[in-house]
């Protein structure tokens, strides 16, 4: 967002520097009366340079347009900072659509920093829980990872457009504007500068007073100095030079977040070997785990790892506790025992998919329908229930059993559904009375 601002400032003063009055300093010719010497302030044409059309001035003066800054250099800026906002824009909309309430994760990480362990232990639990619900969506599987992807490339692709576009709205060759803008601080590097923004100009000045007295009108013309240009220079050079130097920490970044990702996945690692004895962590359970997470799963560790590392190890603790809490507890039984045919085998596994969509859905209705506090508790009881059911689903042959789990966790999930088409109801009715 700070480029966004940067931008969005820079498109103000230039702005204002339009519509206010430009300063110009004149030599005033003899022949003219002191009076006229005040207009020659406010008025100068220069060959090349962007201007208003031509007016009639008090005192009988007819001036040249005065210099103003380029009228589509506000909008320019505006458009820039727009660009920057989009890729930020782009992922938070992907997220809400697709109920990934990324920004409640890494917010209440950041958040729950401040508290003590123990009640942190309570907000970690829930964040696990909504990262783990995501994660077992296989509808959704990678696409929080390709998106971010895409963010982090639109904003570097952003950059890049714009280091190209700013030569050419300023109407000079690319080639020669850059080489006179990196070479510039350095005074070994001898390189002409482009012609824009010149500090100096010539006015033309008719004085149409003289037109009794003779046929011709005399014309003159004086030196001017813009100091608009001074300002107008100063920003755009601000800005170009931020272009630059906010291009290359994105590609560094980007570079730098690649590796990082690689890194999360060996944190994690080191984190359950560290912190966990041998017999609390078998091989073949953390490698297991590890699977699990699939890439989602480390970008968003990742991205929390951003806001507090410290938060993130205990996150990936806690991941780690309702892994094994949910595939691990009951002894597993072989696949024979679990499925004696292949039809029963199809079955539960389109049982558990169907369960892992529901709970999906349960989760969207959570964070984007306004619930009261009464209501939601009604969430944890559905989180208990679909725990057991997923080790219904894991462990035990009998189906009839899992059926008659799912259809109390249908039932429950028909209740919510309607509480919140209810909800929904009620804000629209409220915003037509209001309206």
């Amino acid at each position: 967002m700070a480029s966004s601002q940067i931008f969005l400032t820079a498109a103000i003063l230039l702005f204002l520097l339009s519509v206010i009055v430009s300063p110009i300093s004149c030599e005033t010719p003899i022949i003219h009366k002191p009076e006229f010497s005040l207009n020659i302030q406010k008025a100068c044409h220069l060959e090349g340079v962007h201007a208003n059309s031509p007016e009639w001035l008090e005192h009988g003066v007819q001036y040249f347009p005065h210099f103003s800054t380029h009228k589509g250099a506000p909008l320019f800026l505006l458009v820039s900072a727009i660009g920057y906002v989009i890729p930020k824009l782009f992922i938070v909309i992907i997220m809400k659509t697709n109920a990934f309430p990324l920004v409640y994760i890494c917010g209440t990480a950041y958040l729950i920093g401040w508290k003590k362990k123990e009640e942190r232990k309570v907000e970690l639990r829930e964040i696990a829980s909504t990262l783990r619900s995501r994660l077992g969506s296989k509808r959704l599987f990678g696409r929080f990872t390709s998106y971010y992807f895409i963010s982090k490339l639109g904003y570097l692709l952003n950059c890049l457009i714009q280091i190209v576009a700013l030569p050419h709205f300023l109407e000079v060759d690319f080639i020669s504007y850059w080489s006179y803008m990196l070479g510039r601080p350095f005074s070994f590097i001898n390189v002409d500068k482009p012609p824009i923004f010149p500090s100096n100009g010539t006015c033309w000045i008719e004085t149409t007073e003289y037109l009794k007295l003779s046929k011709d009108v005399p014309s003159e013309h004086v030196m001017c100095k813009l100091f608009i240009n001074a300002a107008n220079e100063f920003i755009l050079t601000v800005i170009g030079y931020y272009l630059v130097i906010i291009t290359i920490l994105t590609a560094i970044g980007s570079i730098k977040c690649f590796i990082e990702l690689q890194n999360t996945v060996t944190l994690t690692k080191n984190v359950l070997l560290a912190e966990l004895d041998p017999e609390e962590r078998p091989l073949q359970t953390m490698a297991a785990f590890l699977e699990s997470l699939r890439y989602d799963g480390y970008v968003a560790l990742y991205l929390i790892g951003n806001h507090n590392i410290y938060i993130e190890k205990e996150l990936i603790l806690q991941l780690f506790a309702d892994f094994i809490e949910t595939h691990v507890d009951t002894p597993q039984l072989s696949m024979s025992e679990f499925a004696p045919n292949a039809a029963d085998f199809e079955r539960v596994k389109d049982i558990e998919n169907d369960l892992d969509e529901l709970h999906y859905k349960v989760i969207e209705f959570k964070y984007f329908g306004n619930f009261n506090f009464e209501q939601t508790d009604i969430f944890l009881d559905l989180e208990q229930l679909y725990i057991n059911t997923k080790r219904s689903i894991l462990y035990f042959p009998n189906l009839d059993d899992v059926d008659q789990e799912i259809a109390i966790y249908e039932n429950a999930f028909d209740y919510i559904e309607a509480l919140f088409e209810d909800i929904k109801s009620v804000e629209c009715d409220d915003e037509t009375m209001n309206y």
